[in-house]
């Protein structure tokens, strides 16, 4: 498992976790989850399939591109400075992967309702609206917690 580095803004590779070298504002990331779970809500109850293909691209960039031009990312950014909330620093390993599985839960959510496969689309949607939920109101990362359990060399 990675360290706990908290309040730490850069420490050298040797302590890093092997995805990232960096950390995040875990308020930011928190917002982030709040602004997803609406998202996956309205594809719910829409089922505006745009509306998850615009998901999926901005988990990609979150997960694959460091969260440039993530524009949910810069919202939850703006958001989180309006509100004055205190930095909380953690490592940014965890978050990566777990952007990473929102990318593949959401890509399925795509294809899915593309496809016609509505029903499978809303189960996927049910359970990223779960881990959204768990992030955002109780700052309980799913895929974080994956990611603890995946051996590393």
């Amino acid at each position: 498992m990675c360290p706990p580095l908290k309040h730490v803004k850069e420490y050298s590779m040797a302590d890093a976790c092997p995805i990232s070298g960096h950390n995040v504002n875990k308020s930011v990331v928190r917002i982030s989850a709040f602004l997803t779970l609406m998202i996956v809500l309205i594809f719910l109850f829409t089922s505006a399939k745009w509306i998850i293909f615009i998901l999926t691209a901005d988990f990609f960039l979150r997960g694959f591109m460091e969260g440039k031009h993530s524009p949910v990312r810069t919202v939850s950014i703006v958001i989180n400075t309006l509100l004055r909330v205190k930095p909380n620093m953690v490592n940014a390993g965890p978050t990566i992967f777990a952007a990473k599985i929102g990318f593949i839960c959401s890509l399925l959510m795509f294809i899915f309702s593309v496809l016609g496969f509505v029903l499978l689309g809303y189960f996927v949607g049910g359970i990223l609206v779960i881990c959204a939920a768990l992030e955002a109101c109780l700052g309980y990362c799913v895929g974080c917690k994956i990611y603890s359990l995946i051996p590393r060399k």
